[in-house]
């Protein structure tokens, strides 16, 4: 894509690779700078996977666990 990730224009690219509006779409990265932070600038839903580097910050897993299972329920706004 000629882009790499935090530029905005790399989440462009994901948003219209998918064909979805990004508020129908959910990023999942391990890092908040490089994944999280840009794809909620970008309109997406955004999910932190905290590991590597991020592993330590405050997140537990367990305390993520119903964030995460609300992104596994089917939306209506979903495309077939």
């Amino acid at each position: 894509w000629g882009v790499q990730k935090p530029d905005a224009r790399f989440f462009a690219q994901i948003v219209q690779a998918c064909g979805a509006p990004p508020a129908a779409l959910t990023y999942v990265g391990d890092r908040v700078d490089n994944d999280v932070l840009p794809a909620l600038a970008a309109g997406m839903r955004a999910a932190f996977l905290p590991r590597g580097l991020w592993a330590g910050v405050g997140v537990s897993p367990v305390a993520a666990l119903p964030g995460l299972l609300a992104l596994a329920q089917p939306r209506e706004s979903m495309p077939d």
